[in-house]
């Protein structure tokens, strides 16, 4: 059979096209040549499923996410709940119904040999048997004080070295390093008692007055009345009254310029209505009344209807006009101010304060606290060394701590809050900080 072929000319130069496949509507292999003009039969390419890499980093990256959520969970599920106290603002019974208030057996800290945590009413310098008349500050100078070098007396800090046995180091009575000014019924017991758990701290047992009382006893008395430390160690004493007494900020002064002073402040009336309960108490016990004033009476001039400025409880809680005074002599870098609501409900907050005050490690920790729901505020749970098997005990503040207040007439709590409202903004105003006391 003839075959037909298609010859170009020769002259003309031949012209390539590229076919496109697709397939006919027919479905079979054919294909046409636009060029040619003919159908061809081109089996059509085979088609290979494959995973594209991107596809496959997905999948293991998916994979990835779901082992380490696992992981956590897991992790999460097995670790034992943290103690955490809200901040909170209210009665006893509210706070000592919440969960999670029970302190973590996690704290290593050990009760100081002479500490006195378990009750009883502290000594004080007038109180104690055998102590001194106090005098009026009127009748006291400055004799003894202009020749005092602090650098002579061991008053500096030193590394700690609280790691280190006792047996290898001389421990004597030194001058303190730091000084709790007040304020009276604010917290200041507790702040010493608190930080006493510290191993690089020692603390005074009694308030000494030594420089609103007992000032012509010297320095030499002063020193006695301080424990026995460590050159380490830092020497500890609190005296409230110190805050409000006119002569002590300029007596300090000559004593130790550069020592470290911490006052703790508490909502006015607050304080104020605490400082007459144990006014009060004493009264009725030393048996002078047989029936005392309601504080209304009190805090309220019978003759005006106003605040008696004069009456003792309201004047401690004129914070702005103390600092002022202890302004005078001492920078405000030299003071510490703690909130003494806040160490009633979150104490370990108030005490790492101290300790970054005072240059010292992070001891005092929350897990050292355990809120005691009988006495409505937190106690100290630490390792007691007296015990024949180093026990973990807890140890509060004296029963006189947490008296119940009484109710206050809403009308003198209104004038007492109108009447410190200024005084407030003004201590705000000298320490950089707000305080929720209105």
């Amino acid at each position: 059979m003839h075959q037909h072929q298609h010859v170009l000319p020769l002259d003309k130069k031949q012209t390539y096209v590229m076919v496109q496949y697709s397939p006919l509507n027919s479905g079979s292999g054919a294909q046409y040549d636009s060029y040619r003009g003919l159908h061809q039969f081109v089996p059509p390419p085979a088609i290979v499923a494959r995973c594209p890499k991107l596809t496959r980093y997905k999948m293991i990256g998916l994979l990835a996410v779901v082992v380490l959520s696992l992981f956590l969970l897991t992790f999460m599920a097995a670790k034992p709940p943290t103690m955490g106290v809200p901040f909170f603002r209210g009665d006893d019974q509210t706070l000592a119904g919440r969960g999670g208030l029970a302190a973590s057996p996690m704290c290593s800290l050990t009760l100081p040999e002479d500490a006195n945590l378990s009750g009883g009413v502290e000594l004080t310098a007038d109180a104690a048997p055998g102590a001194p008349v106090a005098q009026s500050p009127e009748t006291l100078d400055n004799t003894g004080t202009d020749a005092f070098n602090p650098g002579q007396n061991e008053v500096h800090v030193y590394p700690s070295d609280r790691y280190e046995s006792d047996s290898t180091r001389r421990r004597i009575k030194r001058f303190p390093t730091a000084i709790v000014i007040g304020a009276r019924k604010a917290g200041t017991r507790a702040v010493l008692r608190f930080v006493d758990l510290h191993p690089d701290v020692v603390t005074s047992k009694r308030e000494p007055h030594f420089f609103d009382r007992e000032y012509k006893q010297g320095l030499e008395w002063y020193r006695q009345q301080m424990p026995l430390s460590l050159p380490s160690q830092i020497t500890l004493e609190k005296t409230p009254n110190y805050l409000v007494d006119w002569e002590v900020p300029k007596r300090v002064y000559n004593f130790n310029e550069s020592i470290k002073l911490i006052l703790i402040v508490r909502e006015p009336i607050s304080r104020a209505v605490s400082d007459y309960v144990q006014l009060r108490e004493r009264a009725l016990k030393n048996g002078r009344y047989k029936r005392f004033p309601d504080f209304e009476s009190l805090a309220i001039d019978p003759s005006t209807g106003d605040v008696d400025k004069s009456y003792a409880p309201v004047k401690r809680s004129l914070y702005s006009r103390h600092l002022e005074r202890w302004l005078a002599f001492f920078n405000m870098s030299q003071i510490l101010i703690l909130d003494g609501d806040n160490i009633r409900y979150r104490p370990w907050e108030e005490m790492a304060k101290v300790e970054k005050f005072l240059g010292l490690s992070h001891q005092v920790k929350q897990d050292c606290f355990v809120f005691n729901e009988t006495k409505g505020f937190f106690c100290v749970k630490v390792i007691d060394r007296k015990k024949s098997n180093g026990a973990t005990v807890q140890k509060c503040l004296s029963e006189s701590k947490g008296r119940v207040h009484p109710p206050i007439d809403p009308v003198v709590r209104s004038k007492l809050r109108d009447f410190f409202h200024p005084f407030n903004k003004r201590f705000f105003y000298k320490i950089g900080r707000t305080f929720d006391w209105e």
